[in-house]
């Protein structure tokens, strides 16, 4: 029984599902529930009892029994029944339940610390965001990270609702294990363990906090979005730019991170013999011709300016501008192709500065791609802009630790009926500057 549970996944579902807890009957249950609360809540509609059926492959009696726990435990909620026309009992609508569990998601990058609340339908509840002027450093982000984590825990306490787990997302090399960050070269950060930066905190708290690199975040969120639109590919190479680049390697469902969890460093990578040194100290690196530094030097701006004047540049079609992006299209097809060799992975999705930018070089890169990849002879790799915005990072890690407390029926509890009166940050935004 233990080695067909490990074995089974969610057909088109976007991440493969923990090993579940308890012994016999119970660890069959509990991979149940985690089941059809997975296929529930990342669907883009609402499914009735029978859609859950098809969908985990489980019998009618078993869905309707464990439907009710569901309901119970605040994970979904009924809908108002559907009219038909057609003989029988209508069917009732179950969707995922609002403001009952949450997650916090954090993204710290060179630029700023970006936080968010997300509950179950992933609907954004509040969110804050800390912009830097100079650069970063550890004794003045976490003070800023440590403010917006407790401010949210004190919105989540007064709401009602239950934290289900932080998850806290650097651009660098991440050790899942014990949380330290051996490197973030676009911050100049070094050998620093998280959790202690983070044990004013963590201290006071009994939440979960994880913390992980945050393009595989970004790569995460983007596996959730393609299943709440309805889009069953779970097998792209998702590559992010901003002042670094990095990529996170997703095979059917799940995120390649490596034996130590640092795969995916697309942007230090050499492609070029230029003696320009970047930020990790080496020379050649695909982020001192491709990062967003360089791309805004070659439009003809400081390389520190705004991004928006490279989108207005390219707008009024600015020779300079245009010259920049096809230069850019094409080492960064190079650096893709390599990559796409490398993991025979059938499509690309980008995120970032590039997925706004993708329209001005998307000629150059699939070129490129074309050209140099084996297997394009066979079927073209399709190269898409990501479904994802600029809350990717943030977003995914709240998903992260929402799907973890899914896989974890024994962790659940009922939920304060007084939390539905929470309103979504769509209807009262709460941005801090």
């Amino acid at each position: 029984m233990e080695k067909s549970l490990k074995n089974m996944t969610i057909n088109h579902f976007t991440h493969s599902m923990r090993s579940p807890v308890g012994t016999g009957i119970e660890k069959v249950r509990n991979y149940n529930l985690s089941l059809l609360a997975r296929a529930a809540i990342t669907s883009n509609t609402p499914l009735s009892r029978a859609d859950l059926a098809a969908t985990t492959k489980l019998n009618k009696s078993t869905v309707t029994r464990l439907v009710d726990t569901l309901i119970h435990y605040g994970i979904l909620v009924e809908q108002p029944t559907e009219r038909t026309t057609s003989a029988g009992r209508p069917s009732v609508p179950l969707s995922a339940a609002a403001h009952t569990h949450v997650a916090i998601g954090a993204e710290i990058s060179d630029s700023s610390v970006r936080t968010c609340i997300v509950d179950l339908r992933g609907k954004i509840l509040s969110e804050h965001i800390h912009e830097f002027i100079d650069q970063p450093l550890p004794e003045n982000v976490f003070p800023l990270l440590v403010n917006s984590l407790k401010k949210h825990e004190k919105q989540i306490r007064s709401s009602h609702m239950n934290l289900v787990g932080i998850t806290c997302g650097f651009p660098g090399l991440v050790s899942e294990n014990d949380g330290v960050l051996f490197s973030a070269p676009s911050m100049s950060w070094k050998n620093i363990s998280l959790p202690d930066m983070l044990n004013e905190f963590t201290n006071s708290n009994p939440y979960r906090v994880h913390f992980e690199n945050s393009i595989n975040l970004e790569g995460f969120n983007e596996l959730i979005h393609l299943r709440r639109h309805n889009d069953s590919k779970n097998s792209f190479l998702y590559i992010s730019g901003s002042s670094g680049i990095g990529s996170a390697i997703v095979r059917d469902g799940v995120i390649y991170t490596g034996a130590r969890g640092f795969a995916g460093e697309i942007g230090h990578i050499a492609v070029t013999e230029n003696d320009v040194i970047c930020s990790c100290g080496s020379t050649g690196c695909l982020e001192t011709v491709a990062g967003r530094r360089y791309i805004m030097r070659q439009a003809g701006f400081p390389g520190d300016a705004p991004i928006a004047h490279l989108y207005a540049a390219l707008h009024r079609k600015d020779p300079q501008a245009l010259t920049a992006m096809s230069n850019v299209g094409t080492i960064l097809g190079k650096a893709i192709a390599a990559s796409l060799n490398l993991f025979d992975l059938p499509e690309v999705r980008l995120g970032g500065i590039f997925a706004d930018l993708f329209p001005h070089m998307k000629k150059e890169l699939q070129a490129e791609i074309d050209e140099r990849v084996l297997t394009s002879t066979l079927k073209q790799i399709q190269v898409s802009k990501s479904l994802g915005d600029e809350r990717a990072a943030s977003e995914g890690g709240a998903w992260r630790m929402l799907l973890n407390f899914i896989d974890s029926p024994d962790t659940w509890t009922v939920p304060d009926s007084y939390a539905l009166t929470y309103y979504d940050v769509d209807q009262t935004p709460e941005v801090m500057i």
